[in-house]
């Protein structure tokens, strides 16, 4: 698109990149579910294997225990997140934006530079 000489080009051009973006939508998901169902098999056969000399009474425990700690994990990660600090400009909170940029941005000054594009953006500021 950007050695396009004509509107037309630019438009046949854009027709093109969006018929690549939408085959990757469909295609990507089927392959990934292809390629990585081999994968779950696998795991599922190795947790199989691995529970199965257990007592029954433990074993299944055991192999929905493990199934569990992901979620936990996540529940955990998710918890900790701070809050969007777009969210809180919009909210009025300024200062406690700042401290969530001060501890996701490399330096002061990119924290600043990225509150003030939020400010700008920020249509409820």
């Amino acid at each position: 698109m950007c050695a396009a000489t004509s509107y037309t080009v630019l438009m046949l051009s854009n027709l093109v990149s969006g018929i690549g973006v939408g085959f990757a939508f469909i295609i990507a998901p089927l392959y990934t579910a292809e390629v990585f169902k081999n994968v779950g098999l696998l795991l599922s056969y190795i947790t199989t294997y691995a529970f199965s000399n257990l007592p029954i009474h433990l074993g299944w425990r055991l192999m929905v225990g493990i199934g569990a700690i992901p979620s936990v994990l996540l529940a955990i990660g998710i918890s900790t997140m701070p809050e969007l600090p777009r969210w809180l400009v919009m909210q009025g909170r300024i200062s406690d934006a700042e401290q969530v940029l001060d501890r996701t941005s490399h330096t002061k000054e990119e924290a600043q530079l990225r509150l003030a594009n939020i400010k700008i953006s920020s249509w409820n500021f």
